[in-house]
């Protein structure tokens, strides 16, 4: 690697940094917010089985200020900083429980977008554990097809725990902790390890596969048997024991007896009906127990039963996107006045604003365009700070647009971006 001295690093690489910033970052928060969504789906397809159980996920892009400070660090130049620093994209997913480890893993591996290129599992004397995989992540953004390197951080609910809780004594702290001190946070890790131990274990005792019989006739009784024959005839896998209770359940709620009435509600017409209502939503996922589930609904309740179908796939995706909306404003910061300081340090975030007001497009060569004060009235309302001055927002942000952020609008064309705008005028 070419060796930049550190004394003429910012003088040489900073403006170059920065400009190659303001070029890549809206592809690298579109690859977070797109890697995020496709995680949120893995979880979603095994929610009504929990044979994956993802507690939630949480996508960043690192800022600026951090990026110069590695590159800084690592003696990088500007060219090299993008080959160099594999976590400018991050997510950290976490789980439930030390079993659900291995399971997402395989997830990503076979999944078309994620290109896992190195695992390691992560510790450190201090207490930190977790696994970690450096990933190509590819999508397709503006018309182009990108590939952007991530860092994805695994944990378990406990060792996410642990890391919450000693993340601002430890790691901020670090040199001023007291020597008797410096020991807790390993304790406190090994007997969260112990405890993520007996989880798995309990975990694995309670959830069983049943095995379905090899046969059974239409006149056999619909009980937890015909429910796994079933179940291994529709989905052609072994049921966990929870999932034959629960639709069990639901077959003496519906008064259906037998096997064979069941096998009403299975043609393939009505599985094809099912299918296309999941698929609106989930294509490629599996329907895992609502095949079944909802194959019985209609013995009952007939076209209806794709009716209620319909409202629980809108629910699951709602609550998808009300977590997906959640995740990006979080990246607000509680008052006005910080927001206003966020923009004027060129800190906007701009992933919140495009949940807050909307993406807007130019409406000729379709780039993304900052609409500055749609964006300015939608902050306002959000902090409920109507009395303040929008249009020093307005001009705050367009000022701002340049270095990180979408393209402004035209101030002569609304509706275009500049260069179009121009175009037009020009044309004029």
């Amino acid at each position: 690697m070419l060796e930049v001295p550190h004394d003429i690093w910012k003088r040489r690489e900073l403006g170059e940094l920065r400009k190659e910033d303001s070029r890549r970052r809206l592809v690298y928060e579109a690859a977070a917010e797109r890697a995020e969504q496709d995680i949120l789906m893995i979880r979603q397809r095994h929610r009504s089985r929990a044979t994956l159980r993802i507690a939630y996920v949480e996508a960043r892009v690192k800022d600026l200020s951090s990026i110069i400070r590695k590159a800084y660090d690592k003696n990088l130049s500007a060219q090299q900083v993008w080959d160099g620093l594999g976590d400018i994209v991050g997510l950290r997913i976490v789980v439930n429980n030390l079993c659900d480890v291995e399971p997402l893993v395989k997830e990503l591996q076979a999944h078309p977008a994620f290109a896992v290129l190195n695992r390691e599992r992560k510790g450190d004397p201090g207490g930190y554990r977790a696994e970690h995989l450096q990933v190509c992540y590819s999508f397709e953004h503006g018309g182009e097809q990108q590939q952007v390197a991530c860092e994805i951080q695994v944990r378990t609910l406990l060792q996410d725990a642990w890391a919450v809780l000693t993340h601002h004594d430890v790691y901020r702290n670090q040199a001023s902790l007291p020597t008797l001190a410096k020991g807790i946070p390993r304790h406190l890790s090994d007997n969260l390890a112990s405890l993520d131990g007996l989880a798995d274990q309990f975990r694995s005792a309670i959830e069983k596969e049943v095995e379905p019989p090899n046969d059974l006739s239409d006149d056999a009784p619909l009980d937890k048997q015909g429910i796994a024959f079933l179940y291994y005839e529709v989905i052609g896998e072994r049921p966990q024991e929870y999932e034959v209770d629960m639709l069990h359940a639901r077959a003496t709620e519906l008064r259906i007896a037998t096997v064979g009435e069941a096998r009403k509600g299975l043609k393939p017409r009505i599985l094809d009906k099912l299918r296309q209502i999941h698929d609106l939503h989930f294509a490629g996922l599996s329907m895992g127990s609502d095949a079944l589930e909802y194959a019985m609904v209609y013995v009952r309740e007939g076209t209806a039963a794709f009716q209620d179908y319909r409202r629980r796939i809108k629910a699951r995706w709602d609550e998808i996107e009300k977590y997906g909306r959640a995740e990006a404003l979080r990246e607000l910061p509680e008052t006005y006045e910080e927001f206003l300081r966020m923009v004027e340090e060129r800190n906007v975030p701009w992933r919140a604003i495009e949940e807050l007001a909307g993406v807007h497009r130019c409406s000729m060569c379709g780039d993304e365009i900052l609409v500055a004060d749609a964006v300015a009235e939608a902050v306002l309302d959000y902090y409920d700070a109507s009395d303040q001055d929008w249009l020093h927002l307005e001009i705050l942000l367009r000022n701002e647009a340049d270095a990180d952020g979408p393209e402004p609008e035209s101030a002569d064309c609304p509706g275009l971006c500049v260069w179009c705008g121009h175009t037009m005028t020009k044309n004029d």
